[in-house]
C-alpha cells in the first residue's frame, strides 16, 4: 500500500510551515512574585510565601463574623439545653456532620461557615464530655 497516506500522521499541506507563527509576549503570572516582587530560584521558597499567604487571610474574622457566629451557637445550645446533654450530642454531631459535608462538597466556601462547623464541632466535644460523665 504505497499509494495511501498513514492514518496517524495529518496532510502534508494540511500546515504551512513557511509562514511565520505570531506569538505575542506573555507577562510573567504574578502568582510566583513574593510581595518584594523577587522571584525566588527554590521552588520551595515560593511554595513557602504563598502558603503563609494564603493562610494568613484566611483565618481573619470581623468582629461581626464572630458575634453573628458565637450568638448561632449561643441560641443553639440554649434550645438543645433543655433536651438533655445526651440528645443535644446527637443533634450536634448531625450538625457537625452536615457542615462538614457542606464544607467538603463546597456548596458554601464562606469562611463563616467552616468556623460555624468548628465551633459546632466543639460544642458536641463539651456536651458527648458532659454525657459521658452523668452516664
Amino acid at each position: 500500500m504505497a499509494g495511501e497516506q498513514d492514518s496517524t500522521r495529518p496532510p502534508d499541506d494540511q500546515f504551512d510551515v513557511d509562514e511565520p507563527f505570531e506569538v505575542e509576549p506573555v507577562e510573567k503570572p504574578s502568582v510566583f512574585e513574593t510581595p518584594n516582587g523577587h522571584v525566588p530560584s527554590d521552588i520551595n521558597t515560593l511554595w513557602s510565601a504563598h502558603f503563609a499567604e494564603a493562610t494568613r487571610e484566611e483565618h481573619r474574622f470581623s468582629l461581626l463574623e464572630l458575634a453573628v457566629v458565637t450568638g448561632l451557637a449561643a441560641a443553639l445550645l440554649a434550645g438543645l439545653r433543655q433536651l438533655g446533654p445526651s440528645v443535644a450530642a446527637a443533634i450536634l454531631g448531625l450538625l457537625v456532620l452536615c457542615g462538614l459535608l457542606i464544607v467538603s462538597f463546597g456548596i458554601a466556601r464562606a469562611r463563616v461557615v467552616s468556623l460555624f462547623v468548628w465551633i459546632l464541632l466543639i460544642l458536641y466535644l463539651v456536651m458527648a464530655g458532659i454525657a459521658a460523665m452523668r452516664g
